[in-house]
């Protein structure tokens, strides 16, 4: 069954965030920063790494607490590592597993079909959210991708 979604009058363009709005892709954060955790010997509760994640902070300043909590010594060269590790299985995640979330087809579909090419803006880098449009089939519909 196709939903029909009424759009407001006035509205010229349409801009989505992507992670929680159009990619249900927090688990997969988590996912990928305990695993790049427990490569670097950091074992932490996952409750802290979904507490860390629900402050909105930084990856750096996540990855930092949660060293902290692990009580290892920590140093901006081993959040660093810490980081790139999780953003390449992060990616890895998103481009094998990453789902939309429930019922944002019909909302795209219907912004789209409305006011043509859409915006997506993500807080996270910009090759996972691509790699998820197009796994969505969604990336026809965006010409503006803002990563900030």
């Amino acid at each position: 069954m196709t939903e029909i979604v009424e759009l407001p009058r006035g509205i010229k363009k349409v801009a989505f965030d992507f992670d929680g709005v159009i990619g249900d892709t927090i688990p997969l954060h988590i996912e990928a920063r305990i695993e790049a955790f427990n490569k670097f010997g950091i074992i932490l509760n996952r409750d802290i790494h979904i507490e860390a994640h629900h402050h909105g902070a930084s990856t750096f300043d996540i990855v930092s607490w949660a060293i902290s909590q692990s009580q290892q010594e920590s140093s901006p060269a081993l959040v660093e590592q810490v980081i790139m590790l999780k953003n390449k299985l992060f990616y890895q995640l998103v481009a094998e597993r990453s789902e939309p979330v429930k019922g944002i087809d019909a909302l795209i579909d219907a912004c789209y079909k409305k006011f043509g090419k859409l915006i997506v803006v993500t807080a996270e880098l910009r090759q996972p959210m691509e790699a998820a449009l197009v796994r969505y089939g969604f990336s026809y519909m965006f010409d503006l991708e803002l990563s900030v």
